[in-house]
C-alpha cells in the first residue's frame, strides 16, 4: 500500500509541476 500511495504522488507532483511549467510559459489563449 505504501508504494501505490507513493506512486500516485510522485504522479500527482509530476502533473502539477507540468501545469506551473505551461503557466509560466503563458496564460493560453482561450
Amino acid at each position: 500500500m505504501k508504494t501505490i500511495k507513493l506512486f500516485i504522488i510522485s504522479v500527482l507532483l509530476l502533473s502539477s509541476f507540468q501545469a506551473l511549467a505551461e503557466l509560466k510559459k503563458g496564460p493560453y489563449p482561450r
